[in-house]
């Protein structure tokens, strides 16, 4: 993990300065949404006729990100006719220059020497959210106005949440980087830090400070007032903190700004009273030098096997594995209240507080890959490795943790050492042995979810955007007998239409209507084809995401198997 202290800059600031943060922040955070590659498409005037606009947002090689607008319309005679515009994106807006090229005929040879295209004014693209925008020109040609525009294509394989993952590819390796913030002198106890992790789906940025009097703090990205911070007095001194994520989660704030490379400082008035400097990259913290497990699929969960030492305790164990993150949790309950110590592989790895609680004594400690507040770094694999609970020295719990899981395949029993293959009923001379379809190629082997595979059984819960916090959904994957079935399904959303995507490629649409227990909707795949709609693409592997217009309200990654 990189981290930095940088020498503090000095709090005093010139008048001008101060009168400036205050005109600032009257006026609010800069910026409502960021101008990304997502936003590339097709863009309709719906108060005009045929008229429309094509944006293309890219990186130049010097990897400033460029805007490029084409607009269709018509001259005063009717005829079709073309302006385009090249500019910087600046938060929300393309600040373009607006060309006309004259003089060129069909396929005319291109000729260096020339330059026929002519800058004749300036447009400005502004956008509202991901679906809607407007369009400001002030041209020699064709005059000055403006225009609304509305989205009418979308980037396939992409999601638009106006935040800065949207830029972020799939490819790109996770990031972390921590700032602590520094005391500038004013009130000597304060502390703070800055967290800022990013993955392939999801970016997020979060500030906490404490030790400061109770109230209101700005929070400051390169210059730019980017939230306020309420400290409150907690049972551990006053505390307070703001987050932020893309895609937008929860209560979190949109994550429209990158903070990397930026100094960060905590003003109150006109006075800093934390601040430091983020470093321009970080580590992965999912794949680092240290023994921090991959990112992938895969969930296991164990019960710990109780030594008697207190006799009516239990526990147990539980690895999570997604796409962007990796969680591993041991939970103890029922046993004395006070420390026990967590080993993993004959390492120590943490202590257990078991406290007093309604349900009776509970204690809990948990890891996470990237680090997450809250959670202690997860750089370790548990996965094969001897799990035990010490008290006082004394061996509470223990488990062999397994290698993997085994709930996707369909039957933890077959998979897990259960009869079927373990010596047990089946192969034991018993009657599934006696003259032996069982090993004669018959049906226990041939066809079930034991040794061939041919039978395959997945379902996952879909990620919850934020969009509509009570909201859930699932898919639902089986294969068996050279027969597909794929299955989406939504409830507790608004009665309406969704978008099903999967990698990129829209699949169709669930129709989400009132029933006697909510709302709900689902769409069904089959191949051969029933009264489905035909399972032509394979999901193993794939993105699902739920779409209500271009609002992301679902998504997973599905296990490939």
């Amino acid at each position: 993990m990189k981290t930095s202290i940088k020498k503090p800059r000095p709090s005093r600031r010139p008048l001008a300065r101060a009168i400036a943060l205050a005109l600032t922040f009257s006026a609010g955070s800069a910026g409502a949404l960021e101008v990304t590659g997502s936003f590339t498409g097709w863009w309709g005037q719906p108060e005009q006729e045929n008229h429309g606009v094509i944006v293309s947002v890219s990186r130049l090689p010097s990897g400033e990100k460029t805007g490029v607008v084409y607009w269709a319309h018509y001259d005063e005679f009717g005829k079709p006719s073309w302006l385009f515009a090249q500019g910087p994106i600046q938060g929300d807006t393309i600040a373009a220059d607006v060309f006309s090229v004259d003089g060129v005929t069909f396929m005319q040879p291109d000729d260096p020497t020339s330059s026929p295209a002519r800058q004749v004014g300036s447009m400005q693209v502004s956008f509202s959210d991901c679906v809607n925008g407007s369009v400001s020109f002030q041209t020699d040609t064709v005059g000055n106005g403006s225009f609304p525009i509305a989205r009418l294509t979308n980037q396939p394989g992409t999601s638009c949440s106006g935040g800065i993952n949207d830029d972020r590819s799939r490819d790109d390796d996770g990031e972390e980087v921590e700032t602590p913030l520094v005391p500038t002198g004013v009130i000597p106890g304060a502390s703070g830090k800055a967290e800022y992790e990013a993955t392939s789906r999801r970016t997020e940025f979060e500030v906490e400070i404490e030790d400061v009097p109770v109230g209101d703090y700005q929070l400051l990205v390169g210059g730019e007032p980017r939230g306020t911070i309420t400290v409150t007095e907690t049972a551990n001194g006053p505390e307070g903190e703001i987050e932020y994520s893309s895609p937008r989660d929860d209560d979190d704030l949109l994550l429209d700004f990158d903070p990397r490379g930026q100094i960060i400082e905590i003003v109150q008035g006109s006075t800093v009273i934390l601040e430091g400097i983020s470093d321009t990259t970080g580590d992965d913290p999912g794949n680092g030098d240290d023994d921090s497990p991959g990112f992938g699929s895969d969930e296991i969960e164990v019960d710990l096997v109780n030594s008697g030492l207190f006799p009516a305790g239990s526990g147990d164990a539980e690895f999570e594995q997604e796409s962007d993150r990796v969680d591993f949790e041991v939970e103890i309950e029922d046993v004395p209240v006070g420390p026990y110590s967590l080993f993993v592989g004959g390492v120590e790895r943490g202590i257990i507080e078991v406290v007093d609680t309604v349900n009776g004594p509970e204690g809990e400690i948990e890891f996470r890959s990237p680090v997450e507040a809250g959670k202690l770094p997860l750089d370790f694999d548990p996965r094969g490795e001897l799990i035990e609970i010490l008290a006082g020295g004394g061996l509470a719990f223990s488990v062999d943790f397994p290698l993997e899981g085994t709930d996707d395949s369909g039957d933890d029993d077959d998979d897990s050492g259960g009869d079927d293959d373990s010596g047990g009923d089946d192969d034991s001379g018993g009657d599934d042995d006696s003259g032996g379809d069982d090993d004669s190629g018959g049906d226990d082997d041939s066809g079930g979810n034991d040794d061939s595979n041919d039978e395959t059984s997945l379902e996952i819960e879909l990620a919850n955007a934020g969009v509509y916090p009570l909201g859930s959904g699932d898919a639902d994957y089986r294969e068996e007998d050279g027969e597909r079935d794929f299955n989406v399904e939504i409830e507790d959303v608004p009665a309406g239409d969704y978008r099903l995507v999967i990698d990129g490629i829209d699949r169709g649409t669930i129709s989400v209507t009132q029933g006697d227990d909510g709302t709900e909707g689902e769409i069904e795949f089959s191949d051969p084809q029933d009264d489905d709609l035909l399972l032509d693409f394979d999901p193993l592997g794939a993105t699902i995401e739920v779409f209500e217009g271009q609002t992301l309200i679902f998504s997973a990654e599905f296990p490939s198997t």
